[in-house]
């Protein structure tokens, strides 16, 4: 009797570890959800050392589909996540690993296919409680044709959550962010007979031996693949030819400009347009 006693005790443990295990699991990382070509799901990456968490949107793509990025370019629209019904969340910012580009009909996108994790850097209201992350999500997944889809997800962040280490390898894909004087650009843009001439000349472009660029004038805008011209060792011009008048919507405007080269991509903001 007093065995049988000892033996109920241990299974009462097991299932008691059983249960716990289940419900850190369950917080990692929530269930997929099917739609249409695509599954996603939110996924946890740890707290971090300042108190906020890292977190990331996972999705899986069906073969010869794809996804927009932050701006399509000549065609799709961009995703749209909504936060605002998380519980103790000051701010979820996503961060976009370097997309590739696609060709279909002459028109040039940017996005991801197969497998993409878009890492999201949570910071809590109140750092002593967890964070229930909630999204809603509308997107476009696309082939010949685009399906929208819309998706809900929810998540709970805590301290000493197990994490999804997957995520640290989309973070290290998302480009670098540095300044002026790491990076010198300047763009210009000369205005012909029947075109618009854009160049961007870069600076401190040492390793690039073949190097692409991408080029947003605005939220969800981005250029089509220019063409390379190389002016010296670590000097590099970038020309886009341009529809006629493009001058008169892209003076003014800033430019987000990303040199790439396979994994290594460098991201400078807010670059000026002169007039040539």
């Amino acid at each position: 009797m007093h065995a049988m006693k000892i033996l109920k005790g241990a299974e009462t443990v097991l299932l008691a570890l059983l249960l716990a295990c289940s419900v850190t699991t369950m917080a990692m990382a929530a269930h997929w959800t099917e739609r249409g070509p695509a599954s996603m799901r939110l996924i946890a990456g740890g707290q971090q050392a300042d108190g906020s968490y890292l977190a990331g949107l996972m999705v899986r793509i069906r073969p010869g589909w794809k996804m927009y990025w932050r701006s399509p370019g000549e065609a799709g629209v961009p995703p749209f996540f909504d936060w605002s019904g998380s519980g103790n969340l000051q701010q979820a910012q996503v961060r976009w690993p370097l997309p590739m580009r696609f060709t279909l009909y002459d028109l040039q996108t940017y996005g991801y296919h197969d497998e993409v994790i878009l890492p999201v850097y949570v910071r809590p209201r109140r750092s002593d409680a967890p964070v229930n992350l909630q999204l809603k999500a509308d997107l476009a997944i696309c082939s010949e044709i685009c399906v929208p889809i819309s998706f809900s997800d929810r998540l709970r962040l805590q301290p000493g959550q197990a994490a999804e280490g997957i995520i640290r390898d989309y973070v290290a894909r998302v480009p670098r962010l540095v300044d002026a004087q790491a990076l010198p650009v300047r763009a210009r843009i000369v205005e012909k007979a029947q075109a618009s001439i854009l160049t961007v000349d870069i600076e401190g472009a040492e390793g690039f031996d073949a190097p692409d660029l991408i080029v947003e004038t605005g939220p969800g805008d981005a250029l089509s693949a220019p063409e390379l011209i190389r002016l010296s060792p670590g000097r590099l011009r970038f020309r886009y030819r341009l529809d006629a008048g493009a001058s008169k919507w892209l003076l003014g405007e800033d430019l987000t400009v990303i040199l790439y080269q396979g994994r290594r991509a460098l991201e400078r903001r807010q670059v000026p347009i002169e007039k040539g």
